[in-house]
């Protein structure tokens, strides 16, 4: 089965323990940017979707490159392996992620520093 992936989907580089940079997607029209931003922060911390993350039967795109995943109702993320360009984006992000949970997770507050 398969299913075209919105033209205005936005994708954001993550680095996963197995060692893949992902590009997560995602659209409005599924989620608010909080959400998916609240969702990248428990992402990061698990393996990819090729490595056991996010296994919930997912749908492969009509291209076949990229998987479309539903964490929960109404939550639709799409998943693609990062470009070589963007590995580097993926672990600066990932980065500014880790530290913002490990901050909250202190009870203190934590700024992301846009690269």
């Amino acid at each position: 089965m398969t299913r075209p992936v919105p033209s205005d989907t936005q994708w954001t580089p993550l680095r996963h323990p197995c060692g893949c940079a992902v590009d997560w997607g995602w659209n409005k029209a599924s989620q608010s940017p909080p959400v998916f931003i609240d969702w990248c922060s428990y992402a990061f911390d698990h393996p990819c979707p090729w490595h056991g993350g996010e296994c919930n039967a997912p749908v492969f795109s009509e291209a076949g490159d990229i998987l479309l995943l539903e964490p929960s109702p109404g939550f639709t993320v799409y998943a693609r392996l990062t470009a070589d360009d963007d590995t580097a984006l993926a672990d600066t992000i990932t980065a500014q992620l880790r530290h913002v949970t490990e901050h909250q997770a202190r009870g203190r507050e934590a700024v992301a520093v846009a690269p």
